[in-house]
């Protein structure tokens, strides 16, 4: 008997372990932990059941596979207070079960426990029947699987609650079926995961083209001196095009009068107040009493995205009582809004909006996402042609130098990202004014931080431009939390074509997860990652093969990935910093700078970084610098 009703089930429990296995491998979603902890509690109540044969705790395993799967969809919901009631009344009834089996004070039944089971699963079914796409995250992939959970928990208990958890029909056929459910609940995870994926990375490669014609139009702009209401005019409509809105506009900052002017629309977009009824008759009107009314900076919800510089993402306009004008049915008419601050080194230049107007029809939280990466680049862009339309008008064509520099500067992170048992720090000194190098590091989520690096061949305005380029492809891309090698792969398929072969550059890429101590890493030509091993006391070359970004579209990069210990330093630099040279022409080397990173490795990385600043001034002395030199250290404290 016990290998009949044991080998099924320890069947199902394998297949649910490899289903587990092959998810693991490819996400790192820790709602996955979840089934985990299913699978250890089928194995271990089954080892149990089959030495004592104490129905209860079928019983209570069973809570205990629902309060996980309550636990996996308040990940989507957040918690409720209902919670708290029904944890502490079944481990109360379970607790004087178990003290009752042992000692008979009231010899409950097993069909007491069956039914309390049945009454959490009638909780765990008001639970998702109340999950709507209104109030929960990833509605759909719950959605499509909750009438299976459901049914499959009813079916079993009052099957167990007729004839027994211990008949050997129900141990040997039922159980295990009904262990299919989990199975089939984890599939549906994995293949609902697998399509959003794959969703996310064909919507982010479709609107990469779009995002570089942005970014061609806007180097044309440069060229061709056309004015800012046109460069405008060109992001609104773009803006719009890449997320699906129906009307987009933009108003920029007047600093003299703290107010907000309407600079550029596409489409219709109504006015998030009320207006006169005649303006409403006609298109044309709305348009033209849009464009010609101000907005004071904190009035209306444009004006308080102005003066705050928060985003404001509304999903549904309905019953918002600051759009109250627009939910009526007529022409100011708004189902769906986004409002996204430009934003420049703190300073507000104005905001971007985009609407959707047919009713039940709204923007997702990719969309909202989507469009804060976009008005980054756009915000970069108009402050760009803010700098150089100002230089054109006050200095010969000769400073384009400065303007480059400029640019340049504002690419480069304001600051570093906090995050415990990690710290960070860079050296970017230019050679004359404008730098060919760039680097930028990214907090990924609490556990994870990128650092990434890249040094772009030329110099002045095109590579500025180039790299323009290149950290907008990487802030739009880095959110989709892919792997270091296809982050790589998909910067060079935007960049080539779309600059001259002259402009190449060479790059690398890297993340580490302070949980595990793992760092994943792809390299595109660049100087080789130095890594140096506190406990050994030595250095170690990491590299992987790769033509530099712009050079051939077709190519596929890999990456490595390796682990840290506390104390261990990541080195990623630039050739000017090994081939600063002295005076007599020597150059510093490779070597000198390890000595310095060896010599110093109790300190943390700002400290090192210092050292390395001072060895590198007191090497060259007076000698002049000829080539960028930049350098980014991350120590594991």
């Amino acid at each position: 008997m016990l290998f009949t009703t044991v080998l099924p089930k320890l069947f199902v429990e394998l297949f649910l372990l490899f289903l587990y296995i092959i998810a693991r491998k490819t996400r790192k979603e820790r709602v996955l932990t979840f089934f985990l902890y299913i699978i250890l509690l089928l194995v271990s109540r089954d080892i149990l059941f089959a030495i004592f044969k104490i129905p209860l705790i079928f019983s209570f395993s069973d809570f205990l596979v629902i309060l996980i799967y309550l636990f996996w969809i308040r990940n989507y919901t957040g918690r409720r207070r209902g919670d708290f009631i029904f944890i502490i009344f079944n481990l109360a009834i379970f607790t004087f079960g178990f003290l009752d089996s042992f000692l008979s004070i009231l010899n409950l039944g097993q069909y007491v426990f069956n039914l309390v089971i049945i009454a959490d699963i009638i909780y765990m079914s008001l639970v998702l029947g109340l999950v709507s796409e209104y109030n929960t995250e990833d509605f759909e992939m719950i959605a499509s699987t909750r009438y299976v959970l459901i049914t499959a928990f009813s079916i079993f208990n009052v099957i167990a609650l007729l004839y027994g958890y211990d008949n050997e029909a129900i141990q040997s056929i039922i159980v295990p079926l009904f262990y299919f459910t989990h199975a089939y609940i984890l599939y549906r995870y994995i293949r609902f995961f697998d399509l959003q994926r794959e969703e996310t990375i064909n919507f982010l490669q479709s609107n990469l083209e779009s995002m570089f014609d942005f970014m061609k139009n806007f180097g044309n702009a440069i060229t061709n001196r056309i004015d800012l209401d046109t460069v405008l005019e060109l992001i609104v409509t773009s803006a719009v095009k890449n997320i699906g809105a129906d009307a987009g506009t933009i108003l920029m900052v007047d600093e003299f009068e703290d107010r907000l002017n309407v600079k550029a629309t596409y489409g219709l977009f109504p006015p998030l107040y009320n207006v006169p009824e005649v303006v409403k008759v006609k298109a044309s009107s709305l348009k033209r009493h849009f464009r010609e009314t101000p907005i004071p900076l904190g009035e209306t919800l444009l004006g308080k995205v102005a003066g705050s510089g928060e985003p404001v993402f509304i999903r549904n306009t309905s019953g918002v009582e600051e759009l109250k004008n627009n939910t009526r049915n007529d022409i100011l008419f708004v189902s769906s809004i986004i409002i996204v601050p430009l934003l420049v080194s703190g300073r507000i230049l104005g905001v971007l909006s985009t609407v959707k107007r047919i009713e039940n029809q709204f923007f997702s939280e990719r969309d909202l996402e989507h469009l804060k990466t976009f008005a980054d680049a756009a915000s970069v862009t108009i402050d760009n042609l803010y700098t150089y339309m100002e230089v054109l008008e006050k200095r010969e064509i000769e400073k384009e130098v400065d303007t480059a520099a400029e640019i340049q500067k504002k690419l480069l992170p304001s600051g570093f990202p906090e995050i415990p048992q990690i710290s960070l720090a860079a050296l970017n000194q230019p050679a004359k004014g404008v730098s060919g190098d760039y680097y930028d590091i990214f907090k990924l989520n609490d556990n994870e931080v990128g650092l990434f690096i890249c040094d772009v061949a030329g110099k002045g305005v095109p590579a500025a431009l180039v790299m323009v380029m290149i950290r907008t492809i990487l802030r739009l891309i880095v959110a989709s939390h892919q792997e270091p090698s296809t982050i790589v792969t998909w910067i060079n398929r935007g960049i080539t074509g779309s600059i001259s072969i002259d402009h190449f550059a060479t790059l690398s890429f890297l993340t580490y997860n302070r949980k595990n101590h793992e760092v994943v890493y792809s390299n595109a030509a660049h100087m080789p990652l130095l890594v140096f091993k506190k406990n050994e006391e030595k250095f170690v070359q990491v590299d992987t093969p790769g033509l530099p970004i712009g050079v051939d579209k077709n190519t596929i990069y890999s990456q490595k990935r390796f682990m840290l210990e506390e104390g261990d330093f990541i080195i990623m630099y630039t050739d000017g910093i090994v081939e600063t040279m002295d005076e007599m022409g020597n150059q510093f080397t490779l070597n000198a700078l390890l000595d310095v990173i060896k010599k110093n490795s109790s300190f943390g990385a700002s400290e090192v970084v210092k050292k390395i600043r001072d060895e590198l001034s007191d090497f060259s002395k007076r000698a002049k610098q000829h080539d960028d030199q930049t350098l980014l250290l991350m120590k594991v404290e």
